[in-house]
């Protein structure tokens, strides 16, 4: 049977939620105590993608694997309000409808893009519902946890944050060199700005030894238009070709300004031509450069619209409020006729930074802005760090990572010119112009004047751990802070992550969450990032409706190690006839009895082995789930239920008579459900209710503890299980039909009752001759197995080579695969050791099973 997964997953979600297990439990009903999760708020701008896929289905397995292991368990949810973004799409449909935003006033403009942000929200809770997240959720209040960045609850604490940071002195005014989206008209932060090769024009342009019309100097640069305010010339102070110039004046080209030679250790003799133009208020580098050199004259030539000013007014041009990259023509045919340009290099590729949420060219530009002074709240978050608040980081180079970016951190800009967002509770006098910052707005209100900024979005976001436990407005999460887990994906970690631990740290002096675990991008299955562009974009709404959200949430979660992850529809195929695997088990199940406990020393041999390698895996099983270690456990459920418990004991239980076996088949079956429902939550749910005729939930047990039992008769029963796996193998391979006896003979040192065992084997046509400790002929076959060999009597001299070519050439794929995978460096280095391993050992039993056949 092929299970129907569109109608297993239709109204499960809603039951879930319906049903009250997505709420908060009584404390006394829940053993191991508290146990938090913070979903990062999406957007309101994104749509489902694979990273949210991905993102999600991490949080939801360690979730509801903590429901289920007797945790009282809150993930809180919520969404971010993405300041520039989400006012940018909204500007740019009004503008589709005919409607100028710019037009509009700022209530006007701030409620439009209210309402359209809370139709986005109802489309963000479809998509949750979609891949199954159990976040809390109370039926008789559903509005009751989930949260918005500008929530009324939210914005007090931001405030009150803003206000304990001016008290403290680290909150300040100045006039800053910021990145400037010139299309948005705001500042945006570094971590804003996406760096992209771009193919430039790079222009070397003759600057003239002052009173020398033919000694001159070739200066190149990408940005000639910032040239009307450059203020100097530089070289490196070690440069023997130009050191004879220190000091002296060369001539500006675009203004016929003097331009000083200086010098500084930054300068790369060997990079262009060594000698580089200082423009310090259109480049961080150059802005750095003039600070050591205590040149203090900053003048822009560009203004916050990307228009040129006065400074692009003299004898030779007049492009004031012309566009910075219109004017760039004009600048070169001036200059070109002036004979001033030595040459063009026409196929430079440089970085550019672009506005991650814009995509315009980003300008550096002076700017009066808000900012907070990041080194002394560093201190006092490491300072907490040294109290043993320490912060367990799971993936592999994400604390370096982390430490490495704190250690060089900025002050950063916090102000947006923006209307959608947090508006600073900053105002000015009106008369005396002093600044009152405060949380709430002064009683002479009339006198004063608000500040028009609004908060950076991350900033707003700084404190999520808190607003959504300690701080939230219901008043009854206190007990979840801090927060037990969260992940996110590599290109958050600053943004958010790192900035958030700071943010909680100053505010409540805490370190705000215990665990992080930071994953890659999901790429195209050639290893390239999705993009529209590339027309390689996979959609989780169409895989899910190809495959079901269960095939989708395994094969993500079992293939995320920590690095990118390549996406590749054989393997989620693979997931799904797993799954099939699974659903068709319940047909195998029968009297089930919920309450069944067994008595170990009873049990026939086979069900004895099968309950001990079920205790075995349990126990590394949830060893690697509260380590974090999902990859592994993905791993282990899919072989243990696959590989030990489908393929090898109910291919053999079911030949040998035992009233038990069904109770253990019923037993194993139950608790294989149970293990799999966190990463397969709606086929697992399905199975449960439908053996069980139960109108409880699978949720309503719990992970079982696992056991100690010792395995009286190991030996007979691994060679029997061997035996008969080998022998499975051979017919496979051989084709032979299961009704041709085969006769073989057992080499080891070992004795074994070969009466008892055969009594077993014949089931499976199988017969044991004797015992021997050498072989009898070295012409027969020989398999190994756990405690020596079998040697095969029968002649199997047949004419299928067919089937032995397909097998050698799936053997070849499998170990160039395997050879792949184990040379990749990242896969090594970050991949779990226990992954590894069968990888290893795969390789290795691919090659041996090659080798015998060629």
């Amino acid at each position: 049977m092929i299970y129907n997964f569109k109608e297993i997953e239709e109204n499960l979600y809603k039951w879930w939620q319906d049903n009250g297990y997505f709420k908060i439990k009584d404390i006394s009903k829940c053993p191991k105590g508290n146990f938090s999760i913070i979903l990062p708020p999406p957007n309101v701008t994104g749509k489902l993608h694979m990273g949210h896929a991905l993102d999600g289905s991490l949080q939801d397995v360690i979730y509801r694997f903590k429901m289920l292991d007797g945790y009282r368990t809150y993930w809180a949810s919520g969404t971010d309000h993405a300041g520039i973004s989400a006012q940018s799409k909204v500007e740019k449909l009004l503008s589709a409808d005919g409607i100028d935003p710019k037009k509009l006033s700022r209530n006007d403009l701030f409620n439009t893009i209210d309402t359209w942000a809370k139709e986005q929200i109802k489309f963000i809770r479809q998509q949750w519902k979609k891949i199954g997240l159990s976040l809390t959720f109370d039926p008789e209040n559903p509005n009751k946890y989930e949260l918005f960045t500008l929530d009324h609850s939210i914005h007090q604490t931001i405030y009150i944050e803003l206000e304990n940071l001016y008290k403290d002195g680290l909150l300040y005014r100045d006039v800053k060199l910021v990145n400037w989206d010139v299309k948005q008209k705001t500042a945006i932060s570094d971590l804003e700005v996406i760096k992209k090769p771009t193919k430039s024009k790079l222009w070397y342009f003759k600057y003239y030894l002052e009173n020398s019309n033919t000694e001159y100097l070739i200066i190149a640069t990408t940005r000639p238009e910032t040239m009307f305010v450059d203020t100097n010339v530089v070289i490196n102070p070690n440069d023997e070709r130009f050191k004879k110039y220190i000091g002296k004046n060369f001539i500006n080209p675009i203004n016929g300004e003097k331009l000083k030679m200086i010098t500084d250790d930054s300068i790369e003799m060997d990079f262009g031509t060594g000698v580089m133009k200082l423009t310090p208020a259109h480049d961080f580098n150059d802005f750095s450069i003039a600070k050591k050199n205590n040149i203090t004259k900053y003048d822009c030539c560009i203004e916050l619209d990307g228009k040129l000013n006065s400074f692009a007014n003299n004898k030779y041009f007049n492009l004031e409020g012309t566009d910075r990259i219109i004017a760039r023509k004009t600048i070169i045919e001036v200059l070109n006729k002036m004979n001033l340009i030595e040459k063009i290099d026409e196929n430079y590729e440089n970085n550019i930074g672009y506005s991650e949420r814009s995509g315009e060219i980003v300008e550096p530009l002076f700017s009066l802005q808000w900012f907070v002074k990041m080194q002394p709240i560093v201190n006092k978050m490491k300072d907490l760090f040294k109290q043993n608040k320490e912060i367990n980081f799971i993936s592999e180079g994400s604390k370096e990572s982390f430490f490495r970016w704190i250690n060089n951190i900025q002050d950063w800009c916090i102000s947006r010119q923006l209307v959608w967002g947090h508006r600073l509770p900053i105002w000015y006098h009106k008369t005396t112009k002093e600044i009152y910052v405060n949380h709430l707005p002064p009683t002479d209100i009339e006198n004063w004047e608000q500040d028009n900024d609004v908060l950076d979005t991350w900033f707003s976001s700084g404190l999520w751990p808190l607003v959504c436990t300690k701080e939230h407005r219901c008043g009854e999460l206190k007990d979840f802070y801090p927060v037990d887990f969260c992940q996110m994906g590599w290109d958050i970690i600053f943004f958010w992550f790192a900035r958030m631990i700071m943010q909680c740290a100053y505010y409540d002096s805490e370190i705000s969450i215990k665990n992080i675990f930071i994953h890659g991008l999901v790429l195209s299955e050639d290893g390239r990032k999705m993009s529209k562009s590339w027309g390689n974009v996979i959609s989780p709404d169409d895989e899910i409706e190809k495959y079901g959200i269960d095939a989708l949430r395994f094969y993500l979660i079992s293939n995320c190690t920590g690095d990118n992850m390549n996406y590749i529809p054989q393997k989620i195929e693979f997931v799904q006839r797993y799954l099939n695997k699974i659903y068709n088990i319940k047909n195998l199940t029968n009297n089930v009895n919920e309450k069944y406990e067994f008595e170990f020393d009873k049990l026939n041999f086979l069900n004895k082995w099968i309950v001990v390698k079920f205790n075995n895996f349990l126990k590394s099983y949830t060893e690697n789930f509260n380590n974090y270690k999902l990859t592994t456990a993905a791993d282990m459920i899919l072989n243990f239920s696959w590989d030990l418990f489908a393929n090898k004991y109910l291919e053999m239980i079911r030949k040998i008579e035992d009233k038990e076996n069904q109770n253990i088949i019923n037993y194993i079956y139950k608790q294989i459900l149970i293990l799999l429902h966190p990463f397969c939550p709606f086929i697992t749910e399905n199975i449960y209710q439908e053996i069980f005729k139960s109108k409880k939930s699978i949720l309503d047990n719990i992970i079982p503890q696992s056991k100690k039992f010792n395995l009286d008769e190991e030996f007979f029963t691994n060679t029997f299980i061997d035996t008969v796996n080998i022998c499975k193998d051979i017919r496979i391979k051989k084709s032979l039909k299961n009704s041709i006896i085969l006769d073989l003979n057992l080499i080891t040192e070992k004795t074994i009752d070969i009466e008892k065992l055969n009594n077993y084997l014949k089931n499976f046509s199988i017969n044991i001759i004797k015992v021997v400790t050498l072989p009898t002929d070295n012409n027969k076959k020989l398999e190994k197995f756990s405690y020596g060999f079998l040697e095969f009597n029968n002649n199997f001299d047949t004419n299928q080579s067919n089937e032995k070519e397909k097998l050698i050439i799936f053997l070849k794929e499998e170990i160039t695969r395997c050879e792949k995978i184990l040379s990749n460096e990242n896969f090594i280095k970050r991949a779990n050791p226990e992954k590894v391993k069968l990888e290893q050992e795969k390789l290795e039993k691919y090659k041996n099973e090659l080798k015998s056949l060629l």
